[in-house]
């Protein structure tokens, strides 16, 4: 494959070391996908081709090629499809047909009872425990491995053995936690179906296939996520002592929660997945010698999901002051114009975008929106194509499909704006930034603090906060643009260089390589910034450092919302979880832990999950909640209503 221009423009940084092998673990991103995270990644190898990488790549499906040219120092590439294989031998290339074959012929159901068994009772208890230790996972995982070393994973998991105590242990659960409550059928316990029995038993062994196969030996490990990538680098620590990177883009529990809300599965695999996906991610943080976010809102989530804060070191994303840079606009682009460059997929919001443009066009004449980037989701494809239609947008929303020429693309317009739900800290916003445009968008993860003073965020879905800015930028005289597109450059350029960023990995990677901790200067640490007060805020980031700072405070407190809950119908309890899931404080997000382990009713468990990690949207909901219930009887929500209030939390990536 080609290189692509933007490959071209990358500054190589040359730092006089020995050569140093780190073990770059990735998911549904490089080498395989074209997207932000893939970005991120082929820029940092080429950035420095004095570190030869160990690519590991989880993928949804086998044999995807390719999206990117490697460079000399990728010495080694395995891809491990979590889906779409009989086993996973097959993939990755290093274990020998005859050995596979072997393992195959001498794996017994009386071996799966005896070594198998009390394994997968650890992990069902692990995942289940009120009270999680991670030091213990990462031990389990790497018994997990070291027992696919001498038997056959696939004839393990379709062992009989296997699916009744996986079975058992899910209907123990259920039967813990009480009758199901929600007005059906009081008495019946609540408890998996066969198929979700099934679903669930597949995912886990689908998802714990990374652990089916030798582990490359590194000199340091690098996960581009706390996900099932991460599990390679927990193992190579407990086994090897290998020292451990983690680089966090997202916060990936909460995205998963997110796709997890999204499927139509039941709410036992829903627990199995989350729960699952929830101890990985707190494992990672646990054994990594160093977390790194992108940006330092994710610092805070890690914290509060039992990060140690003098491990994190955030090291922001970096873009090539050379490649995006102002340019002059293409031949027939006269006339104001919004752009924007994302994937076409629903985390991306672009209804919110259509609509914008909608609300902008009747107040700015001669206003095109152009939108550059892949299709990831055709049913949203779909519904966004309509959505154009029903509005009457055509020729003013265009969605010009992907794009090797970001740079170009940004230039084609006078602003970008972002509608996304979730982000950590994309680099669209840093390239039109560097481009001198400013930027409009959502206030989710880092932008808020990448953009500053130089552009505007709004709360997610809020079309006046988007629209406004957007309408009050067409009508700025045009020196007053002018002064906030240099404002826009010069911020980009003094705190995102690609320079800084590809110092910040070289020096991690030499440091742990020779055994070295994270320096104390480059820690973050959430108790000094909030003992250090609003000055230095300010001055080391400029956001919000505590939990009550990031939303508005919720009206009652966890203790008096839970007070009022208890003992009312599930509509009442699933009007407590919105406001519990709206506070996002660790008090909050533990009371929805219990409430969806616990609660009796399908739907507030279900919401109650989905809510665990921050995702239910903030609404407005009642003024306030009684702390006594009112006299005469009390009203209730007919069961119709809260079930299409339950069906918007409804899938997963790799998942």
């Amino acid at each position: 494959m080609a290189r692509s221009e933007s490959d071209s423009a990358i500054p190589v940084r040359r730092i006089p070391t020995a050569r140093t092998r780190v073990l770059l673990l990735t998911e549904g991103t490089y080498p395989h996908h074209r997207g932000g995270v893939s970005t991120w990644c082929d820029r940092l190898i080429r950035g420095l081709p004095e570190v030869d990488f160990a690519v590991w790549a989880l993928t949804a499906d086998p044999g995807l090629p390719p999206r990117y040219e490697l460079p000399q120092n990728v010495v080694d590439l395995r891809t491990l499809p979590v889906w779409g294989t009989e086993g996973f031998f097959e993939y990755g290339g290093r274990t020998p047909t005859r050995k596979v074959l072997k393992l195959a012929r001498k794996t017994r159901e009386g071996d799966v009872s005896q070594h198998f068994l009390p394994l997968l009772a650890r992990l069902m208890d692990a995942i289940a425990a009120p009270s999680f230790d991670p030091g213990s996972f990462a031990v389990l995982l790497t018994e997990i491995r070291l027992y696919f070393e001498r038997f056959d994973p696939r004839t393990t998991w379709r062992a009989r053995g296997v699916w009744d105590l996986f079975r058992d242990r899910l209907v123990e659960r259920a039967r813990a936690a009480g009758p199901a409550g929600d007005g059906d059928s009081a008495d019946a316990p609540d408890v998996p179906t066969l198929w979700e029995v099934r679903e669930a038993l597949q995912s886990l062994y689908r998802l714990l296939g990374v652990l089916a196969g030798p582990i490359p030996r590194a000199d340091v490990s690098h996960a581009t996520a706390a996900a099932f990538c991460s599990i390679p680098a927990i193992v190579a620590k407990v086994e090897s002592g290998t020292p451990f990177l983690l680089t966090e883009h997202g916060v990936y529990v909460k995205e998963q929660m997110l796709l997890l809300s999204r499927r139509r599965v039941g709410y036992h695999v829903r627990w199995v997945l989350g729960e699952l996906a929830r101890a990985v991610a707190q494992t990672a943080y646990a054994m990594a010698d160093q977390i790194s976010p992108v940006t330092g809102f994710n610092a805070r989530w890690e914290v509060a999901l039992g990060a140690p804060d003098d491990r994190i070191s955030v090291i922001a994303n970096g873009v090539s002051a050379e490649e995006f840079r102002p340019m002059p606009r293409l031949e027939g682009d006269e006339g104001p114009a919004v752009i924007s460059l994302s994937r076409i997929e629903p985390f991306k919001d672009l209804e919110t975008f259509v609509r914008v443009a909608d609300a902008v066009r009747r107040r700015v004449p001669g206003v095109r929106f152009l939108h550059f980037g892949p299709v990831v989701d055709a049913e949203y494809w779909e519904r966004l194509l309509g959505l154009v239609r029903t509005l009457g947008l055509d020729g003013v929303v265009r969605f010009m499909g992907p794009t090797s020429r970001p740079a170009e693309a940004i230039n084609r317009g006078d602003v970008v704006l972002l509608t996304s739900s979730t982000e950590a800290q994309p680099f669209i916003v840093l390239e039109a930034m560097m481009c001198g445009k400013p930027v409009v968008a959502t206030d989710v993860g880092g932008i808020r603090d990448a953009v500053g003073d130089t552009g505007a965020t709004a709360r997610v879905g809020d079309l006046g906060g988007l629209v406004e800015p957007l309408v009050e930028l067409f009508e700025m005289p045009a020196d007053a643009r002018e002064r906030l597109a240099g404002a826009a450059r010069a911020r980009a350029v003094e705190r995102f260089s690609l320079d800084r960023w590809l110092g910040g990995y070289a020096e991690s990677y030499g440091r742990l390589a020779a055994g070295r901790s994270t320096p104390p200067e480059v820690r973050w640490s959430a108790r000094a910034e909030r003992e250090a007060g609003p000055a230095l805020k300010t001055e080391l980031r400029g956001v919000p450092l505590t939990w009550e700072e990031i939303r508005p405070a919720a009206p009652r407190s966890v203790v008096e919302v839970l007070a009022w809950a208890r003992g009312r119908p599930p509509s009442d309890r699933l009007m407590a979880v919105r406001e519990l899931a709206a506070m996002s404080t660790p008090e909050a997000i533990g009371a929805l832990r219990r409430l969806a382990a616990h609660d009796p009713a399908t739907l507030v468990r279900e919401n109650a999950l989905a809510g665990v990690i921050g995702f239910l949207p903030e609404r407005p909901g009642p003024a306030s909640y009684p702390l006594a219930p009112a006299g005469g009887p009390e009203a209730r929500v007919p069961r119709e209503e809260i079930e299409e209030e339950g069906a918007e939390a409804g899938g997963t990536g790799t998942s």
